[in-house]
């Protein structure tokens, strides 16, 4: 997935790199542009210990992921009930 191969596949399709390494070509896409060079400045990431998601947590995420894509909600609903989903 890493490959310089398939990242350039990524990159050239428009799609975000995988790899902050990825050369980005500023023309191909305004949304790749922002994504590879201004998110950094514009977004705080989270940092987790896990690698996956708890087997008791997973459904609770899908539901509370699912709310993005429902007309009306903002961040703060969206992020509210992500958090929530981890909490018993």
């Amino acid at each position: 997935m890493f490959s310089p191969k398939v990242i350039g596949e990524q990159v050239a399709t428009g799609m975000i790199p995988t790899v902050k390494s990825a050369q980005v070509d500023p023309n191909a896409s305004p949304l790749l542009e922002q994504a590879s060079n201004q998110l950094d400045q514009r977004v705080t990431y989270l940092n987790t210990n896990d690698i996956s998601v708890p087997g008791n947590v997973q459904q609770k995420l899908i539901r509370s992921a699912s709310i993005a894509y429902t007309p009306g909600q903002d961040s703060t609903k969206i992020c509210q009930a992500l958090e929530g989903a981890y909490k018993q």
